[in-house]
């Protein structure tokens, strides 16, 4: 059982040197906003990730297979990155306002990590091999996904509150390069998105 856990954990491990949107979006918020609404947006990342798991390991992996597969997909999370991305801009430019309370941040690192359709295609391809794996001991998958989810987080925690502490040491312009920055790459991913779904038009 316990090798089972281990193996989860060195999923996890790999998992959480991969650097892609959210990690971009979870540093930006822990320099910009504070530690404590990080840790909230990466509970929505967390969340994300249990559902997707849970649907996929219970016999629904042929439906999301199809979602995926759907050009529609690409272009619906690449409009929502190119908004989250805008939005790093907007506070800048005018005097707009966005919500910024702990509802908002674990909606956004929900609905930023379940609409990656690379995200989707991952965790598809891994519970197939991970359940197929552990056909008739469905309790060794559940030991494999938890290790594997407690590292994400355990290690996303760290890298959390290590921007959190130089946010101190930072000024006001060096926080909006930091806004402007994540802002880009979200833009730049969910351009990304939307030209693959041209490209299959």
């Amino acid at each position: 059982m316990f090798e089972v856990f281990l193996k989860g954990i060195v999923l996890g491990l790999f998992l959480s040197i991969l650097v892609g949107p959210t990690f971009f979006m979870l540093i930006d918020t822990s320099i910009t906003k504070g530690i404590k609404k990080a840790v909230v947006m990466d509970l929505g990342v967390v969340v994300s990730d249990i559902l997707l798991i849970l649907f996929l390991f219970f016999s629904a992996a042929s439906q999301l297979s199809k979602i995926v597969e759907n050009p529609r997909m690409r272009l619906i999370g690449g409009i929502i990155f190119v908004l989250f991305g805008l939005s790093s801009f907007v506070g800048r430019f005018t005097s707009l306002k966005l919500g910024t309370g702990p509802k908002t941040q674990f909606t956004k690192g929900f609905f930023v990590n379940l609409l990656n359709p690379s995200v989707i295609v991952f965790w598809l391809t891994t519970v197939s091999v991970v359940a197929s794996e552990f056909r008739n001991h469905q309790i060794y998958t559940l030991f494999f996904f938890t290790g594997t989810i407690v590292t994400m987080f355990s290690i996303d925690l760290i890298k959390i509150t290590a921007a959190g502490k130089i946010r101190r040491f930072l000024s006001g312009r060096q926080m909006n390069r930091v806004k402007l920055i994540t802002g880009s790459v979200m833009i730049g991913f969910g351009l990304f998105l939307i030209y693959k779904f041209l490209e299959l038009r």
